[in-house]
């Protein structure tokens, strides 16, 4: 997995779903037959979010496998790219200054999971609106089984090519895990004309299982700062970071 940083200059206030206008710029960049294509798949092979930072806005691109790499670096990564030109937007110009890429491989994973040391304790900030589906409508709470079930289906998905989730770990999870603390707001996030219900802000989970289990959640929460989590990870929304050392 490759994720790419475009540094940019930004003017006054932007709008909190800019993520959308870059979604519609970056397809505009593919042939219409791999936009397509794109759009037919169930789960979303690239995440994307833009994020300020102070007086840059970012916007990043996480490309979770081989084929969209080398679809989307080529674009995000030319020389002749110096500028993102979003008309919809209040500010339409953003010329990029610089670019960070990382990297994140199964192998990276798997050495979070097979540690012999392990955090109990986990703060993640939610930087765009996240928003789940279950049963036909929107949940716009952090509910630690969709949380961990999203995340479950983006990993099988990513590295196995289907959606499978082991309901054996789902359960583990959801009994050995709880919310000690957060800070949370509700945020709506516009795609097209539609508003969708999300949240915001940071929460700390705590793990009460063993040291196995621990791992994988660290495990799943690092590959989520890839993948997002949750509806829309095309679009801007559900993008999130793990904070910090362990607080025991």
């Amino acid at each position: 997995m490759q994720q790419i940083k475009l540094n940019c200059s930004v003017e006054g206030k932007v709008e909190n779903h800019l993520g959308t206008y870059f979604h519609g710029w970056l397809m505009q960049q593919l042939q219409p037959e791999l936009v397509d294509e794109l759009h037919s798949m169930k789960t979303n092979p690239f995440a994307i979010y833009v994020e300020r930072r102070h007086d840059r806005l970012q916007f990043v691109v996480s490309l979770l496998n081989a084929e969209v790499i080398e679809i989307f670096s080529p674009i995000l990564l030319s020389s002749k790219l110096t500028v993102i030109t979003l008309e919809a937007s209040r500010q339409k110009i953003f010329p990029i200054h610089n670019r960070e890429i990382s990297d994140l491989s199964e192998k990276d994973l798997a050495d979070i999971f097979y540690r012999e040391s392990a955090r109990n304790t986990f703060d993640i900030s939610f930087i765009t609106p996240i928003a789940f589906k279950s049963g036909g409508d929107y949940v716009f709470f952090p509910d630690l089984r969709l949380f961990y079930q999203s995340l479950m289906r983006k990993y099988s998905y990513t590295f196995e090519r289907d959606e499978k989730v082991d309901p054996e770990m789902l359960e583990r999870l959801c009994e050995s895990t709880q919310i000690v603390s957060y800070h949370i707001m509700s945020s709506y996030y516009k795609v097209h004309q539609s508003f969708i219900p999300g949240f915001k802000g940071t929460i700390r989970i705590r793990c009460r299982g063993n040291q196995t289990l621990m791992n994988f959640l660290e495990m799943l929460l690092k590959f989520g700062e890839y993948s997002g989590v949750g509806i829309k990870t095309g679009m801007g929304m559900g993008a999130l970071q793990l904070k910090g050392e362990s607080h025991g």
